[in-house]
C-alpha cells in the first residue's frame, strides 16, 4: 500500500519548479531536495527527503494540463508516511497557500 498526495493549483506555473528553487525554505521545515529532473526530460519530477533523520521520501511530478502536483510517498522499514506528509503539507501551506485550491491524501 502506498500513500499519495495530490495538490491542485489555481495557476498554471509549475509548483514543482517553484518548490525546487526553495531549498532554504524546505530546510526550515526539515525537508531536503535530493534530486530533480534533468532540463531535457519531460514531465518534470523531484525527490524530497526528511532532513531530520526520520524515514520516508516524496517523489513529486507536475501535470500542466490538470495544474496538479502528484506526490508518491515512500517509506522504508517501520516508518509511517504521516511524519513526512505533515512536514510537506506544512511547507505548502506556509509558502504556497494562495496557489493551492485542494490537497488530497489517499492510499493507493
Amino acid at each position: 500500500m502506498q500513500t499519495a498526495v495530490q495538490v491542485t493549483c489555481n495557476q498554471s506555473t509549475s509548483l514543482r519548479a517553484l518548490i525546487s528553487r526553495q531549498e532554504n525554505k524546505l530546510l526550515q521545515h526539515r525537508l531536503a531536495l535530493v534530486s530533480e529532473k534533468r532540463q531535457y526530460r519531460n514531465p518534470g519530477w523531484m525527490k524530497i527527503r526528511s532532513s531530520d533523520g526520520s524515514q520516508g521520501s516524496i517523489n513529486a511530478s507536475w501535470d500542466q494540463d490538470t495544474r496538479s502536483l502528484t506526490c508518491r510517498v515512500v517509506n522504508r522499514g517501520r516508518g509511517t508516511p504521516s511524519a513526512i506528509i505533515g512536514k510537506f503539507v506544512e511547507f505548502l501551506l506556509a509558502h504556497h497557500r494562495s496557489r493551492i485550491k485542494h490537497i488530497s491524501i489517499f492510499e493507493v
